[in-house]
């Protein structure tokens, strides 16, 4: 998603002085002092310069092109509207482009997070977390590429033949040892490996991407949304995850305590 880029283009007789202007909607960026646009010109804006520079692709490095970074956010892979405004917020134009999800991203969802668990057993009470993910598709869902970003850290080999069939769980855990100690884990479909870090006691963001890096989840979560998920053994469950709204994963009433005592794993 870094080699994304949004280009302007100037199709007047006369040079243009956008210092100032804004571009707002799924993206932010005011542009530098002193960014003109020439007659007939073009500007491309981008998250990343050096990553716009290096595309394989055209438009790339190396042509003279007009090329300004670093815009915040990325431009969803769902579709959504950019606005130009000048320095006194004078709407100039607006964008509307549709979307095309890959199906990483329309169907993979996380569904149970055990962020701190009881201290019970042979390790630390963070050896015992888990993240557990769901194809709430209608057919088998390619795992390879996908991988956690923020928060914790994994991902699935690239090129693999890993794949999730609809319906079913996948399980990540953070020791493979401690998790054996304390669930049955026959029936348990169980990620190969383990993830690096640990998950806040005290809540933050986890963000899941797609083989292209773009984003699946991104979402923070609380500890003082349920204060028995928080080292009193129960764990963060979804409560609707076929939900259209992906910000509501942020959202407290998404979620509800599990109804049983150290989660329930890769099970319905």
């Amino acid at each position: 998603q870094d080699e994304e880029y949004i280009q302007l283009t100037h199709p007047n007789s006369y040079a243009v002085d956008i210092s100032g202007w804004k571009l707002t909607g799924g993206v932010e960026h005011t542009f530098l002092p002193g960014t003109v646009i020439v007659a007939g010109g073009s500007l491309y804006v981008c998250p990343n310069a050096a990553a716009f520079r290096s595309r394989a692709a055209s438009p790339t490095g190396g042509r003279g092109l007009f090329v300004q970074g670093n815009y915040t956010g990325h431009l969803s892979s769902w579709g959504e509207t950019i606005d130009l405004y000048t320095e006194k917020d004078y709407l100039i134009d607006a964008m509307t482009y549709a979307g095309n999800p890959s199906d990483q991203q329309r169907y993979l969802r996380i569904t149970e997070i055990m962020y701190h668990p009881a201290q019970a057993g042979g390790y630390n009470e963070e050896e015992y977390e888990f993240i557990e993910l769901q194809n709430i598709g209608t057919r088998s869902l390619p795992l390879d590429g996908i991988k956690l970003t923020e928060g914790i850290y994994y991902q699935f080999a690239s090129g693999g033949n890993l794949s999730l069939a609809s319906g079913r769980y996948i399980v990540l855990v953070k020791n493979i040892d401690a998790f054996a100690e304390r669930y049955e884990t026959n029936g348990i479909n169980i990620a190969s490996g383990v993830y690096t870090g640990s998950l806040s006691n005290a809540g933050e963001k986890i963000k899941l991407e797609d083989r292209t890096n773009s984003t699946i989840l991104e979402f923070s979560f609380d500890d003082d949304w349920y204060t028995v998920t928080d080292g009193e053994g129960f764990s963060l469950t979804i409560i609707k995850p076929t939900e259209p709204d992906l910000d509501s994963w942020g959202q407290r009433e998404s979620w509800r305590p599990s109804t049983e005592a150290d989660g329930s794993p890769g099970l319905e």
